[in-house]
């Protein structure tokens, strides 16, 4: 297959997985495990199903929002799950919480399919709480405006430990947290798929001033990352980045809501800059590397900019590194927004004529209100 194809060429080092897809398996895989969590997760699957079959309760449950109080244009929905994107199945959950008083109503008027019990709609609570960080942290880190690499480091260590301040009630909701945690593990951290062994990952967070070591698990990790670094400093014909400043981006996320974030904030406040690796090391990466870490909120890219005299070298290797995406998500992006572009009417469409409409359909509408 293509992954197999990738390592095989390019050695496993080298290969970086869809962060998205893996945290995608993660939480498919917990959920199969359980017999009972995968049952609840049917029975309201196929409660949604059946609305979407049937015009009268989708109708029904459309009027007993509105006799409620909510107006016509507020009302809601049920959502189905998409297999592809475990999203879609937490999404879909959160929207069958938020309608239950109704759909149980209209249920009792039917055969089938059979109404959640209350302590299985409990369980369903208990699921999208335990499952909460992870669907934070898929949206945030499939975005393509902003710097995503370095954080997958970060954010993995900040789960782990937030997982293990979690604390569910119900017997189904520590399994499914057990085998989320066992998953992480898995997946992050086993011998073949170790994020601290992966030369984009580790050289990426280590250049970011925002994070550099704070969240490396393994202190060896730390030390091969460096030299890595320092050899990369060395080689003469290192490409020469492009060193005009950067346009106008985004702002990183910054979701409140996200609390895994919070352990990285106290680790941030309490962390001592005092690096003392043995000799070796190029002066230019040691000054960096005792350099205050910068706000989370603040953009790598454009601090990178602001210190590019001071850090020629390493501004080069940052810049490199830090532009890599973490999941495959803008390049499917890209396509859909292709696919929509080049249509069986506007099939005749060049290639060049392509790159430029899907270019300009990429701009914010910022640029858009300028220009005009």
């Amino acid at each position: 297959n293509i992954v197999k194809a990738v390592i095989n060429s390019f050695e496993l080092r080298k290969h970086l997985p869809c962060f998205a897809h893996t945290i995608n398996l993660i939480v498919t895989d917990s959920i199969k495990a359980s017999s009972e969590l995968k049952m609840i997760v049917d029975k309201i699957k196929a409660i949604v199903t059946f609305f979407k079959h049937s015009v009268n309760a989708s109708d029904e449950l459309r009027k007993l929002q509105v006799k409620n109080g909510i107006k016509e244009g507020a009302v809601l929905k049920l959502k189905q799950e998409c297999e592809t994107r475990w999203n879609s199945m937490y999404y879909m959950l959160s929207r069958f919480l938020q309608l239950t008083q109704f759909i149980s109503m209209i249920l009792i008027r039917y055969s089938k399919p059979d109404m959640l019990m209350q302590s299985e709609i409990q369980i369903a609570k208990e699921i999208m709480t335990i499952l909460s960080p992870l669907e934070k942290i898929t949206v945030e880190m499939s975005g393509d405006r902003y710097v995503t690499c370095s954080k997958i480091i970060p954010i993995v260590n900040c789960l782990v430990k937030t997982m293990e301040k979690s604390l569910p009630v119900t017997e189904p909701g520590k399994i499914l947290h057990k085998n989320i945690q066992n998953q992480i593990i898995k997946r992050f951290y086993s011998d073949g798929s170790n994020i601290e062994k992966n030369d984009f990952l580790t050289i990426s967070t280590m250049l970011d001033p925002r994070f550099k070591k704070l969240h490396f698990r393994n202190p060896l990790s730390v030390s091969i990352t460096i030299e890595k670094i320092s050899k990369l400093m060395k080689v003469k014909d290192n490409v020469a980045a492009n060193t005009t400043k950067p346009r106008n981006r985004l702002a990183p996320v910054v979701n409140d809501d996200n609390t895994i974030w919070n352990i990285h904030d106290e680790l941030a406040s309490s962390i001592i800059t005092d690096f003392d690796e043995p000799g070796g090391v190029p002066v230019e990466l040691r000054q960096f590397l005792n350099r205050p870490i910068i706000q989370r909120t603040d953009d790598p890219l454009t601090h990178w900019y602001q210190v590019k005299a001071e850090y020629p070298k390493l501004y080069k290797i940052a810049i490199k590194y830090l532009t890599i995406v973490a999941t495959s998500v803008p390049s499917e992006r890209l396509f859909s927004k292709a696919g929509n572009i080049l249509t069986e009417k506007r099939s005749r469409l060049s290639g060049a004529r392509l790159c430029k409409l899907i270019f300009l359909s990429s701009l914010d509408e910022n640029y858009w209100q300028n220009f005009l």
